[in-house]
């Protein structure tokens, strides 16, 4: 392989961007086992999926926000600031989510809601890692 780009490959790899987005999956994937599993739970209880959604959303968000952070970008700038734009970025992901969630239980796949959460996530999460490391947390 050529040696400029096994070089450059180590830098990606090294960087600052690469730890967290390490961070950021170790991170997600354990925010988004608490969100599932609020939102399985909440439908469980027979509330209804966008009910149930932004809910379950708002636990796994809760907890995202602190771990990342905390642990992931490890800011200590000011927290309101950033509470604030975090939840500004969660009021947009929860109607994304729910019109995502929507579209696809109701008319592209006709998916149980359970089932189509699992992409709905995924491009969230994806979308959430970009805004957290170049607004949220600054």
């Amino acid at each position: 392989m050529n040696s400029k780009v096994v070089k450059k490959v180590k830098r990606v790899k090294n960087s600052r961007t690469a730890r967290q987005f390490s961070r950021y999956i170790v991170i997600g994937c354990s925010a988004a086992a608490i969100e599932y599993l609020s939102f399985l739970a909440l439908l469980g209880l027979k509330i209804e999926k966008l009910i149930s959604n932004p809910l379950a959303m708002a636990i796994g968000a809760f907890y995202s926000f602190t771990m990342n952070r905390h642990f992931n970008f490890k800011s200590n700038k000011n927290a309101i600031r950033q509470l604030v734009r975090y939840t500004v970025l969660f009021c947009f992901n929860t109607l994304l989510s729910d019109v995502l969630l929507s579209f696809i239980t109701d008319h592209l796949l006709l998916l149980p809601a359970a089932y189509a959460k699992i992409p709905v996530m995924v491009i969230i999460a994806m979308w959430n890692f970009v805004m957290c490391k170049f607004v949220v947390y600054r």
